[in-house]
C-alpha cells in the first residue's frame, strides 16, 4: 500500500477503502455565510435541498462574521449531478454573493432497506429496517426508518422510544445473511 503524501491521497484513500471493504463516492461541499437571513428563510432551504434529494446533507452553524455580526455558516453536500441546482438555489433564496465548492471523496458502507413486521400493542406493523454493509457482506449496523417509527408513534399514541424498544427487541439481526441488492 502507498505512502501517504500529498501526491497520493487519491491512491491512498483508495486503498483503505478498499482493504475495509468500502465504497469512494465523489460528492462536493458548498458553502456561504450569511448574515441577513431569517428563520423561515433558512427553513424553507432546508425542505428545498432535502425534500428534493438534491442535498445529501444541510448544515446550518453560528458564526461571528466581520464587524462583530452573527452569522450563519451553511454547508450542502451534494453529489455532482446535483451540483448546479444546489447552486440555483443557494444563490435564488439566500441572495448570497458567493459560494465556495470543495471536492470531496465520501467513502461509505453498502446500504439496504428490508421490510420487518413487528408487533406493538397487539398490532402488526410493518417496519423499513436500514442495514449497512461491508462489501465482503459483513453486517455493520441496521436500524429502523424514522418516519416508520414516528408513524407507529403517532398511529398508537405511544412515545417513539417505546416504539424503539419494541422494534430493536423483536428485530433479529442474525437471521440477515445478505443483503438487498436492489435496494442501494
Amino acid at each position: 500500500m502507498p505512502e501517504q503524501n500529498e501526491n497520493n491521497d487519491q491512491a491512498y484513500i483508495e486503498n483503505v477503502a478498499a482493504e475495509m471493504g468500502l465504497k469512494l463516492e465523489k460528492i462536493y461541499q458548498l458553502e456561504t455565510t450569511v448574515d441577513d437571513v431569517t428563520g423561515e428563510t433558512l427553513g424553507n432551504l432546508l425542505n428545498k435541498l432535502m425534500g428534493t434529494k438534491i442535498a445529501l446533507d444541510v448544515n446550518y452553524l453560528p458564526l461571528t462574521m466581520k464587524h462583530s455580526r452573527p452569522g450563519i455558516l451553511i454547508q450542502v453536500l451534494t453529489k455532482p449531478s446535483n451540483l448546479k441546482f444546489v447552486l440555483q438555489a443557494l444563490f435564488s433564496e439566500l441572495g448570497t454573493l458567493g459560494i465556495r465548492i470543495n471536492p470531496m471523496v465520501r467513502i461509505m458502507t453498502s446500504r439496504d432497506v428490508l421490510l420487518e413486521t413487528v408487533c406493538i400493542n397487539d398490532q402488526e406493523i410493518n417496519v423499513r429496517i436500514k442495514r449497512s454493509w461491508s462489501e465482503s457482506g459483513l453486517l455493520m449496523n441496521w436500524k429502523p426508518e424514522n418516519e416508520d417509527v414516528i408513524m407507529i408513534s403517532k398511529k398508537l399514541n405511544i412515545p417513539t422510544r417505546e416504539v424503539l424498544q419494541s422494534i430493536y427487541q423483536q428485530v433479529d439481526p442474525r437471521k440477515w445473511t445478505e443483503r438487498n441488492e436492489d435496494d442501494e
